[in-house]
């Protein structure tokens, strides 16, 4: 009787453990992963300086897309077939495992010059983005005229 109470509790808080930590990684996935937030971008792209704005993974997508297409192009030359017709599995492996590995790189470079480069104006307005810097501008154009 007392295994079945513990059985019937630790199924319940199972799975309130697994849901709120599924929430969190779907959250994390949006905040932090290129493909994620530009699939599903949040709100708050101002709060975080080394968040990714929807530009910016926008960006590091189409970066990753050429350069696969140049990385591809270097193979054009590459034969996937044998004299008999059969397909060359250990070609066809290392042509999608170096474009992928090279287009991971490619990202990761990306988002760490955005990161690192491209938001570093947030942490000098004090972290709260577009409304201070809006805010910026407008008074340096103010005083400019």
């Amino acid at each position: 009787k007392e295994w079945d109470s513990l059985r019937s509790h630790v199924g319940v808080h199972t799975k309130v453990v697994i849901k709120s930590k599924a929430k969190e990684a779907i959250v994390l996935g949006r905040e932090q992963h290129s493909v994620g937030s530009l699939a599903a971008p949040l709100d708050q792209w101002d709060r975080d300086p080394r968040h990714l704005r929807d530009h910016q993974a926008a960006q590091t997508f189409w970066n990753a897309v050429i350069w696969e297409l140049v990385w591809i192009s270097f193979f054009t030359n590459t034969t996937e077939k044998t004299k008999s017709g059969n397909i060359k599995v250990l070609t066809v492996v290392v042509k999608g495992f170096s474009a992928a590995a090279t287009c991971i790189i490619i990202a990761i470079a990306s988002r760490f010059v955005f990161c690192s480069v491209g938001n570093r104006w947030l942490r000098s307005v004090g972290g709260h983005g577009r409304q201070k810097r809006n805010l910026q501008i407008r008074a340096k154009s103010a005083l400019a005229l």
